[in-house]
């Protein structure tokens, strides 16, 4: 399950475990300017589907920035104390719109009841534990089993929720960290975010 579909790097690198027809790939990225790029992914592979709306704790309507840098796309602001991002992001909002917001514990129970073993990539700038609490039927049962999930060390978007509390979170459920990747550092060295990988306690590795 790829929440903040985006560019579809994700899905570029589950392709090798695609080409087994008993895996599949739900995707969901609400940037309109992603959606061709995601339809044409989609229409590839039988068992890649990617749905146009945003995931949340709660279903309902939120509103979607899209950044001159789409990478930075967050149904956030930026923090106003935050002025970290150099010369190569731009946090120009160019377009702002209304998006439609689903939670996982309703898409999986209602749309793809068949999904048991669950590997869930989430990348939303900011919007992290919203969806996990989204997800709680999900984390309670162990249907995921493996969580890959960017977090953030010092406030880059407001009112998000940073590393220690969704790892704490997590840890409510079961879920220990298992790995962690690719860390961002600030001009002054500061880590300011990391892909962290959580697995279930019920997974042997």
């Amino acid at each position: 399950v790829d929440v903040g579909g985006n560019e579809g790097w994700f899905a570029g690198l589950s392709i090798r475990f695609l080409r087994n027809k008993k895996y599949q790939l739900i995707g969901y990225e609400p940037l309109k300017s992603q959606s061709a790029l995601l339809s044409d992914i989609g229409s590839k592979y039988s068992n890649i589907t990617y749905n146009f709306v945003a995931v949340g704790a709660q279903k309902g309507k939120t509103e979607i920035r899209e950044f001159a840098s789409n990478g930075l796309s967050s149904l956030r602001d930026i923090d106003k104390s935050f002025n970290g991002y150099d010369a190569k992001y731009n946090t120009n909002v160019i377009n702002k719109y209304e998006v439609a917001v689903v939670t996982l514990d309703d898409e999986i129970t209602s749309q793809y009841t068949h999904v048991k073993d669950i590997v869930l990539k989430i990348d939303t700038q900011g919007y992290e534990l919203e969806v996990l609490k989204g997800s709680i039927n999900l984390l309670e049962s162990g249907r995921i089993k493996i969580i890959l999930i960017e977090l953030m060390t010092i406030p880059k978007y407001a009112s998000a929720s940073l590393h220690i509390e969704i790892l704490n979170f997590l840890s409510e459920y079961n879920y220990s960290l298992y790995d962690v990747n690719r860390g961002v550092y600030e001009s002054n060295g500061r880590l300011s975010e990391y892909d962290a990988i959580l697995i279930h306690n019920s997974v042997t590795i």
